[in-house]
């Protein structure tokens, strides 16, 4: 049977298809690239630029605008504080924003459209973002003499943001006060206006302008607001700043790359409680052109300071930190912040696949160094480098010390030796086999980061930016297979090992694989209270009879609670003294500082612990035990960490201390306790029942301020963490 079919209906079916090829797919596609844009997916750029492939686009300024918009990524910032760092946006580079760049532009291009405004706003957070005031100003100019009211209301306002960021506030006030007698609808600018009156000094009036900011209903998660996340938070931030911490003495300096300005960088400060957790914070300063910056005042007190920047500049960075850990307020003072270009490492290279067990690491030497550190990266999932990761020193246990040079050949054997990352998951709190392992497993890869420090223990050199792909990372690839034992260790049979490397032993009582590594599976406690101190010693000296090697019961010694330092105190004394004089390193006087801790020898304590060169708080500590009370407040004043403690509060009590004279019989509490805190390993729980004992007794208000402060440092006012 024929068919007929009719040369309209062809036609009719041709047009149809051609409808649907040139009008409802490339609808369907952006309809699902808008859908996957509000979902802050990825994917969303691929739809994106298939709709902008399309022959005929409708709605193209809104394929171009929405495509910008996926391609800047979340809008808040990478925070960098003293304690900690981290970013809650996405890892958005600068090939991406040039892209997001060259969309908005073509917009702008078009000349007019409903995303017009929209794109003039976005180029200028651009630039805002990468810290390029050259390329703000010149958009500013762009729109300062248009005939289109809008477009001129925003060159207007974002040269007010210019002349703020300047600290020019009279200027940018000037700016603003043009439309001060018009109904405006935009909550940029009561915030602008609010940003002005907070740093001008004027609170209540900053209040007034967030709050009507506030009412415009406009603002929304994730809105970009002047190149930074949106301040949704700035009323109540205010009210809570005014009540805790306004006052007078305000913070100054300068943030650089490669010693250049870096402008438009957020300053963020905050009360030090011992802890960060990265988020949205409001600036208190913003770096100038000149990359300066001024905070608003703030009272006395310890405070954590830090910055706010584009996660899309930071792939070329290395943030230059210190080991200060808070900042001291009393009085107006200066604090900078540097980042500078990563070191290059010559060798090895990404990828690199090494035969044998020597490691050859060089890399471009830095100047100003004291010493450098070689780290490796460790991952929960060393077959897919990915889960949770901790990066570690692969050398600080090891007998080469702090290097000097910028090249050295690692052996991996005795690398193996010492002990990896530590990483503990699960309900049983399992460590990471690396722990046992050490570092360079065979058969999987590690990256490599070099970093450089000067004599103050500061870093002023890096091989791993802020933000960096593992695939561009020099590493290296270990050949090998690993042994049925340490397959056992690598899939975390810990028990079955155990079982593997005592079966070995009965066969060959010399075999140095399993003395290394039962020696390590009883000192790291594979599994929470499954350590044991007596059989690690067992097997480490075991291993020492053998291959004249002290360096296993020297880790197990590093390991070792006050309780079984004092177990073996005669062996542990003796282990001290045959280490030579070349290989007594920091390591070293700090473990026999611990030691002496231990046995409650607190001289020798002392004296072996400022032979080394960090300001440890034991030292500290000790010096109020026994009774150094100038020697204890002198130590205040060095780069000492006391988490938690404010130094205003100790200083006002050793002082108050020194002025009573006569050390009374509270003293004697006081006493105990920091013989309790520096020779015993005691539970939060069992802290916490020692101070309120205590305190109950104590009348001098000196010793109470100072056992509250112990208390906190300790945290005897938190329950115990696994």
């Amino acid at each position: 049977m024929k068919i007929k079919i009719k040369i309209r209906t062809i036609i009719k079916i041709t047009v149809l298809a051609l409808l649907i090829f040139i009008l409802v797919i490339p609808f369907g596609t952006l309809k699902i690239a808008n859908y996957l844009n509000s979902k802050n997916s990825d994917k969303a750029k691929v739809f994106y630029e298939s709709y902008l492939a399309k022959m005929v686009k409708l709605q193209n300024d809104e394929a171009l605008y929405y495509y910008a918009d996926n391609l800047m990524g979340h809008p808040y910032r990478y925070t960098i504080m003293m304690q900690s760092s981290g970013g809650m946006g996405d890892k958005t580079t600068l090939e991406d924003i040039d892209k997001a760049k060259t969309a908005l532009e073509e917009i702008i291009k078009m000349g007019e459209g409903d995303y017009f405004d929209l794109a003039y706003i976005s180029l200028m957070d651009i630039s805002i973002l990468t810290q390029n005031p050259k390329e703000l100003a010149d958009w500013i100019d762009w729109g300062k003499d248009s005939e289109d009211s809008n477009i001129k209301y925003i060159s207007n306002l974002y040269n007010a943001y210019y002349n703020f960021v300047n600290r020019d506030y009279m200027k940018a006030d000037e700016i603003l006060n043009l439309y001060e007698e018009n109904k405006i609808s935009d909550y940029r600018y009561y915030l602008l206006r609010g940003y002005i009156a907070l740093f001008e000094g004027d609170f209540n009036k900053a209040k007034n302008y967030f709050e009507e900011g506030n009412h415009m209903g406009e603002i929304k998660y994730g809105d970009t607001v002047f190149g930074s996340g949106s301040q949704q938070n700035r009323l109540f931030w205010t009210e809570e700043y005014m009540k805790e911490h306004m006052g007078d003495y305000k913070v100054r300096g300068r943030v650089t790359f490669n010693g250049e300005p870096m402008s438009f960088v957020e300053i963020y400060i905050k009360e030090n409680y011992g802890g960060y957790s990265t988020r949205g914070e409001e600036f208190v300063g913003i770096t100038d052109i000149n990359g300066e910056f001024e905070t608003i005042g703030f009272r006395e007190g310890i405070y954590d300071i830090g910055i706010g920047l584009s996660d899309s500049i930071l792939y070329d960075k290395v943030f230059l930190s210190n080991s200060n850990q808070y900042i001291e307020i009393n009085k107006d003072m200066n604090y900078d912040f540097a980042f500078t270009s990563p070191i290059k490492v010559i060798s090895p290279g990404p990828g690199t696949v090494l035969e044998g067990n020597e490691l050859k690491v060089a890399w471009d030497e830095v100047e100003g160094v004291e010493y450098y550190d070689i780290q490796t990266i460790e991952f929960e999932n060393n077959n897919k480098n990915s889960g949770g990761s901790t990066r570690y020193s692969i050398i600080a246990n090891s007998t080469y010390g702090k290097l000097k040079d910028n090249e050295i050949v690692l052996n991996l054997n005795e690398l193996r030796k010492v002990t990896g990352g530590f990483m503990w998951s699960g309900e049983e709190m399992i460590v990471h086999p690396s722990a046992i392992l050490g570092s360079f497993i065979k058969g999987y890869e590690y990256p490599i980061v070099i970093n450089a420090y000067d004599k103050n223990k500061n870093l002023i050199g890096s091989s791993l930016p802020i933000n960096s792909y593992y695939d561009n990372m020099p590493s290296i690839k270990v050949s090998g297979e690993l042994s049925e034992g340490e397959k056992l260790i690598f899939n975390r049979k810990y028990e079955e090992a155990i079982d593997y490397y005592n079966e070995v032993l009965d066969k060959d009582p010399n075999n140095e694989e399993a003395l290394i590594y039962l020696t390590k599976i009883y000192y790291v406690s594979y599994k929470k209270d499954m350590g044991n101190y007596d059989k690690a010693l067992e097997y480490a000296m075991r291993y020492n009879e053998i291959k004249d090697d002290s360096s296993l019961i020297y880790d197990v010694i590093h390991f070792m609670d006050h309780d079984a330092h004092r177990r073996h105190k005669e062996l542990i004394i003796s282990t001290f003294n045959n280490v030579d004089e070349e290989n007594r390193d920091e390591n070293y006087y700090y473990n026999m500082g611990e030691f002496y801790l231990s046995i409650r020898d607190y001289e020798k304590a002392r004296e072996a612990l400022e032979r080394t060169t960090f300001s440890y708080t034991d030292l500290f500590f000790i010096d109020l035990y026994l009774g150094n009370l100038d020697s204890a407040l002198a130590r205040l004043d060095e780069d000492i960490f006391i988490y938690r403690m404010d130094k205003i509060i100790l200083r006002e009590s050793i002082k108050g201390l020194i002025k009573d004279g006569d050390l009374n019989e509270d003293y004697i509490y006081l006493k105990d306790i920091l013989g309790t805190i520096l020779s015993e390993d005691i539970s939060n729980e069992e802290g916490l029942s020692i101070y309120s004992k205590a305190i109950e007794n104590i009348k001098n208000h000196n010793i109470r301020d100072l056992l509250n402060e112990i208390k906190l440092y300790k945290n005897w006012d938190m329950e115990d963490q696994l």
